[in-house]
């Protein structure tokens, strides 16, 4: 009996003994983080008295910032208007959320100077761009259009843009030859018009944009590749630029006249069609480029002459105001606009909407230039 309480009493201690399985710690709590904020116009040179624009993509966040050098937290000052530029300047912004962690931290750094317009030269051949300042407008069917509009010019609403350059001018016979050396298929006969300073027809937006030899740069989630003329335009230029078609919100915009033009016009620059463009009812073929009058940005033939492409695919419109679009995120055509001497004064309207598959190349649609600050 001895011994049998003596066995129980060890193996009882033991089992005393033996050690506890541990409590697994308790996981952090991981937070999602607040989206980083970003500013508009982007840092670099801008003009005196430029506005920048802080956003954050995180619903709901709150963005602080400082502009004295310190590093900007939640007793910071709060963003609620556009801060202006009148002197050399470094914004540093975070944006906070309740319940989730700081975003990281923005750093835009701006010089005030006098933006201009830019001239490039290839060989003998200049092609200039006008500065187009950014801005909110409203795009679509507006009043002036007198009740012409087509359903895909719905519905209206506010698009904000940031600064870019547009070419002056439709890019010319000799520019593209410049560029490219020889046309991609058929080249532009005496029935279209033919000459240096005509406009450059029967490319495509596969010709423009190219389609090989690898991608040269990305911009608006359009890839330009080493065969295309953007991107040999870009080289032969020799200063980094990376130049591209325009969005068709900036086409737009620009057609209006920008943030410059007193009063919206039916047409780039004017309510009288024969003032501006080159249409079916004044000519039979494509004259010169510049041969009409500018509109308010010193732009010629956003109205008439040749259809210009776009970078965007072709889609309804969004019924949401939106900032900076590049177009649908899906389709089979690619956007281009201004109308041409080929069709009647509708198709001419600064809100006109037309498309077509992008390796088409038409006797009557060409292009220009645009690139972002």
């Amino acid at each position: 009996m001895k011994n049998y309480i003596i066995i129980l009493f060890s193996c009882l201690f033991l089992a005393s003994c033996e050690p506890k399985p541990e409590t697994p710690p308790t996981p952090p709590v991981v937070k999602e983080q607040v989206e980083t904020p970003t500013a508009s116009p982007a840092a670099g040179l801008v003009n005196i008295d430029t506005e920048i624009t802080l956003q954050c993509a995180t619903e709901g966040a709150t963005i602080h910032y400082t502009l004295n050098g310190d590093m900007p937290s939640s007793e910071s000052k709060i963003y609620s208007t556009p801060i202006l530029v009148n002197e050399a300047m470094t914004i540093k912004a975070i944006a906070v959320k309740s319940g989730m962690d700081s975003s990281e931290l923005l750093i835009a750094e701006y010089s005030v100077g006098a933006i201009d317009d830019i001239t490039k030269t290839i060989g003998d051949i200049a092609f200039t761009l006008k500065i187009v300042k950014g801005g909110t407008f409203t795009m679509g069917c507006t009043g002036e259009q007198e009740g012409e509009c087509k359903s895909n010019e719905l519905p209206l609403r506010d698009v904000t843009l940031s600064d870019f350059y547009l070419g002056e001018k439709e890019v010319t016979q000799a520019l593209w030859l410049a560029v490219m050396g020889a046309w991609p298929d058929k080249a532009p006969g005496a029935n279209d018009g033919v000459g240096d300073n005509y406009p450059a027809i029967f490319i495509s937006w596969n010709d423009v944009v190219g389609t090989t030899g690898g991608i040269g740069y990305s911009v608006n989630g359009i890839d330009y590749y080493k065969n295309g003329f953007f991107y040999k335009l870009s080289q032969l230029t020799g200063d980094g630029k990376q130049f591209r078609l325009p969005t068709e919100a900036e086409w737009e915009y620009a057609a209006r006249g920008g943030n410059v033009a007193e009063n919206q016009t039916k047409y780039s620059g004017s309510d009288n069609i024969g003032t501006v463009a080159w249409y079916y009812d004044n000519c039979e073929k494509m004259h010169e480029v510049g041969t009409k009058a500018a509109n308010a940005l010193d732009i010629f033939d956003m109205s008439g002459n040749v259809w210009e492409w776009c970078s965007d695919l072709y889609g309804a419109y969004s019924d949401e105001n939106e900032t900076n679009p590049i177009g649908a995120e899906s389709g089979n055509n690619r956007i281009f606009r201004g109308g041409s001497y080929f069709y009647s004064a509708d198709r001419q309207r600064v809100s006109y909407r037309l498309s077509f598959a992008a390796g088409a190349r038409i006797s009557d649609v060409g292009f220009r230039i645009a690139f972002s600050l």
